[in-house]
């Protein structure tokens, strides 16, 4: 889990970096400047992903723009089951379960591999009646199936960002 690092208050806590990353050390950090800090990367992530889609209407065009408005939503959807992690991890972080926060990233990295998969061969099996009925435009069939790997590692991503959320590492 990574040494125990001794802390000037006399506090002792889970550290799993090397020697040279103070910026990371819990008592520095306040609940007001991690808020900051936090808000600030928010920002920075909502203005690139407004200019990541100024750039792909450009290149593409308005019309497939809203073929990928329409797959968004289902991509949103499955993702945001991975936000259990952080909750998970920090409680388990706080009574002192080591051994708890690891297997709840292995059985959620299982969960999801194992639900991804039904989920998936139902796409694989039945796109067209999906894109066509559910989505409402038969010319998100590929988008539909290139989505299903997209998901997979992007829900991976997820489960792991969402451990370092929840165990502040």
């Amino acid at each position: 889990m990574g040494r125990r690092r001794e802390y000037s208050e006399g506090r002792t806590a889970r550290w799993g970096g090397e020697e040279g990353l103070d910026l990371l050390r819990h008592d520095e950090w306040s609940a007001g400047s991690s808020a900051l800090f936090l808000t600030a990367l928010a920002a920075v992530s909502q203005g690139l992903s407004f200019c990541y889609r100024v750039a792909l209407s450009r290149l593409v065009g308005a019309e497939v723009m809203g073929l990928y408005q329409l797959l968004m939503p289902v991509c949103s959807v499955l993702l945001s089951l991975t936000a259990a992690m952080s909750n998970l991890s920090s409680q388990y972080l706080a009574l002192g379960n080591g051994k708890g926060v690891a297997q709840t990233r292995r059985m959620c990295l299982t969960a999801l591999g194992v639900g991804l998969l039904p989920v998936s061969a139902a796409v694989v099996a039945f796109y067209d009646p999906i894109s066509v009925y559910l989505l409402g435009d038969a010319r998100t069939q590929l988008g539909l199936i290139l989505l299903l790997p997209c998901v997979a590692l992007t829900g991976v991503e997820n489960i792991h960002k969402h451990f370092f959320y929840g165990t502040g590492v």
